[in-house]
């Protein structure tokens, strides 16, 4: 479980952090963190809960995320994505909270 969360970190999400395979909780939200979500996410098979929350993330939320089948909680609300959340991710059955025009029908909650 990895928490750094109100750290106010800013930057891209390092890579080195894709390379954590027995990563299972994921906990960023709240600092100014900038940049995209790499596509490398789908390779951390163990992850259950990615929360991204309130960060400056732009750019296009990875249909990689959908290979995750254990994630049973993904939370991007406050970041300035490009695209709806994916299908593959609504797929999974997960919660899914997130900004309401990136929705896409599939999220628990929207802000």
């Amino acid at each position: 479980f990895l928490d750094l969360d109100k750290n106010e970190f800013s930057g891209k999400i390092p890579d080195e952090l894709y390379n954590v395979k027995s990563l299972s909780a994921l906990d960023l939200d709240t600092n100014q963190l900038t940049g995209t979500i790499s596509t490398f996410i789908g390779e951390l098979e163990n992850l259950f809960f990615v929360q991204l929350d309130y960060n400056e993330l732009t750019g296009t939320i990875p249909s990689d995320i959908g290979e995750l089948s254990h994630l049973r909680f993904f939370t991007v609300i406050g970041n300035n994505f490009t695209n709806v959340v994916p299908g593959e991710v609504c797929s999974l059955g997960t919660t899914v909270y997130a900004n309401c025009d990136i929705c896409n029908g599939c999220c628990t909650q929207c802000n």
